[in-house]
C-alpha cells in the first residue's frame, strides 16, 4: 500500500552486453488513499443479482389493450451468388429471405458453364423480406 507523498518510478532496460539505459522516468503523488475494498456477504450478492423489475398496473378504468408482437422482424439479405450453379444460388436466395427474379444465360469466356456470373443486387445489400434478385448463368 502506498502512503501520501511523491514517488519516482523509472525503468531502466539492460541489453545483452550488460550495458543499462533509462526506458522511462516518472514521479506521481499519492493526494488520496483509496478506501479498502470490502467483500460482499454471500446474502448481499444474491440480492444484487436478482434483478428488479417494476410492476405497473393500468387504472381499472383504463380498456385500452396493449398488444406485444415478438416475432422478429424478417429482412432480405442478398447473398453472394458469383461461382454458384443455378440450384445452389436458388437455395442461399431462400434462406436470405428472398425469391428468385429473372433468369438469365450469357455466352463468354469469363461466363463458366452453368454457374452463376452475375448477380441483379450487390451481396450484403439489406432489402425488405420477398425481393426478387436477377441471376445471369453461364453458357
Amino acid at each position: 500500500a502506498l502512503d501520501l507523498g511523491t514517488y519516482r518510478f523509472a525503468v531502466v532496460a539492460t541489453d545483452r552486453r550488460g550495458h543499462a539505459s533509462a526506458v522511462a522516468d516518472r514521479t506521481f503523488s499519492v493526494i488520496a488513499v483509496p478506501p479498502p475494498v470490502v467483500e460482499p456477504t454471500p446474502a448481499a450478492a444474491a440480492a444484487a443479482a436478482t434483478p428488479l423489475v417494476p410492476i405497473v398496473q393500468p387504472p381499472p378504468s383504463s380498456a385500452a389493450a396493449v398488444v406485444a408482437s415478438t416475432a422478429p422482424l424478417k429482412y432480405c439479405v442478398v447473398p453472394l451468388l458469383h461461382g454458384y450453379t443455378l440450384a445452389a444460388a436458388k437455395v442461399r436466395i431462400a434462406r436470405a429471405n428472398c425469391f428468385v427474379g429473372l433468369i438469365t444465360t450469357a455466352r463468354g469466356m469469363k461466363s463458366r458453364v452453368g454457374l452463376v456470373s452475375a448477380q441483379g443486387l450487390r451481396p450484403g445489400t439489406v432489402l425488405a423480406a420477398g425481393r426478387r434478385v436477377n441471376v445471369r448463368i453461364g453458357r
